[in-house]
């Protein structure tokens, strides 16, 4: 297996910024949850609430609805495979024709 920040160390080497995309951000994201399968719910709770209230900030900075953006990707999701939303996200139902 590859050693993600090796990897994205190398990229970086290679331009003037740091290579860093959005599978870069969900390898280690998996990474991170990988690790802590383990670990007390409690503590899990508590990591992810601060992940996802850190998404938020940024999101805000950003001036990003968060509920928006995940709500047109579960939509654009649903639009090619119903399989890849989670189940916990209905997809926008999609007005009935006349």
């Amino acid at each position: 297996m590859r050693n993600i920040h090796d990897t994205a160390r190398a990229a970086s080497l290679l331009t003037d910024r740091p290579a860093v995309d959005l599978r870069l951000v969900k390898d280690l994201l998996n990474e991170f949850a990988n690790e802590r399968a383990k670990l007390p719910h409690a503590q899990l709770e508590r990591e992810f609430g601060d992940l996802l209230l850190y998404l938020v900030r940024l999101a805000e900075r950003l001036e990003i609805d968060l509920i928006s953006a995940g709500q047109q990707q579960i939509d654009r999701l649903a639009a090619i495979s119903p399989v890849l939303v989670p189940r916990h996200f209905p997809a926008t139902p999609k007005p009935e024709e006349p």
